[in-house]
């Protein structure tokens, strides 16, 4: 009895110490599955820190790229802004032009138009003096047959004392009568020639500010 109560206490002592055994092995082998985990999740933790990390320089990359485009859109705004202005600068520029190339060319028409009436007075009284001029030549030369013939009157032998009479007083009134219709020729031409000379120079002056006002504008 004695050795089987002292099989049975080292059995179970055997049975206690195996129970102990198979206790600290699942211990240990629980402590090293939580420490594989941890490291397992440790090593998570680092990859998605990693991950993170590379998220941030991307957006920090991403941001200076949108600095940059924001800074780009700026200048471009500042330059749109500049265009704008010489823009509106250039149509007041143009609208000024057209403003003076209006009052030019109605000053060069108001100028041509006066220099035109005055060429067409010009060559009125152009006609006026060659109407005269043939009426003074015509005058002249029957003034010269008359006189030619009364002189032939009174130098001829033949003609008698009465017909010399009459023709040398005839020849005298002819000359006074004639010297009086030249100084009236004379007097009328001499106007109409200041008339003429007068009107030349409206319509020369005329003519000449129309050209200033226009030359600007003309194409060379």
């Amino acid at each position: 009895e004695v050795k089987e109560d002292l099989q049975e206490e080292e059995e179970e002592e055997e049975e206690e110490e195996s129970e102990e055994h198979r206790n600290i092995v699942r211990i240990a082998n629980d402590a090293l599955e939580a420490r594989q985990a941890a490291l397992a999740h440790e090593a998570k933790m680092i990859a998605e820190e990693e991950e993170v990390l590379i998220e941030m320089e991307k957006v920090h990359e991403l941001r200076k790229e949108i600095e940059l485009a924001l800074e780009t859109l700026e200048a471009e705004r500042d330059q749109a802004a500049q265009i704008e202005e010489e823009l509106k600068i250039d149509v007041a520029k143009y609208k000024k032009e057209k403003e003076e190339a209006d009052a030019a060319k109605k000053v060069y028409d108001e100028a041509l138009e006066c220099a035109q009436k005055k060429e067409m007075e010009i060559a009125s009284i152009e006609a006026k003096i060659e109407e005269v001029l043939n009426e003074i030549r015509g005058e002249e030369l029957k003034h010269a047959e008359k006189v030619s013939k009364l002189k032939g009157i009174v130098e001829d032998e033949k003609s008698s004392k009465v017909a010399k009479g009459r023709a040398a007083h005839e020849l005298a009134s002819l000359m006074n009568v004639d010297t009086l219709e030249q100084q009236k020729r004379k007097l009328t031409q001499e106007a109409l020639l200041r008339k003429q000379a007068k009107v030349t120079r409206i319509a020369r002056s005329a003519r000449a500010g129309a050209e200033r006002a226009l030359k600007p504008f003309l194409k060379e």
